[in-house]
């Protein structure tokens, strides 16, 4: 038996698209990482963690992911609005 301290974790709730109080359904959300061996950032591999990246929102909109600690950033589209980083 082995006992070991687990990095902590943090857990929030799921992430929604939304046009004022409307939900967009079917938004196409991606997550970029922060390579710090190449100082840029990249489409982060979700397949790794048995996870779609990019996600695509549900009916209300919603969308999550798991990430390990980093420095990332999301990049939203959806057909008829404007891209949003």
């Amino acid at each position: 038996r082995t006992v070991t301290a687990l990095t902590p974790i943090h857990i929030l709730e799921s992430g929604k698209v939304t046009s004022g109080k409307k939900a967009v359904k079917g938004a196409v959300v991606s997550v970029y990482y922060y390579d710090t061996d190449r100082h840029a950032f990249f489409l982060w591999n979700g397949k790794a963690y048995s996870q779609n990246n990019p996600a695509v929102t549900d009916d209300l909109g919603s969308y999550s992911f798991t990430l390990p600690k980093g420095k990332y950033y999301i990049e939203v589209k959806a057909k008829g609005y404007k891209d949003l980083v």
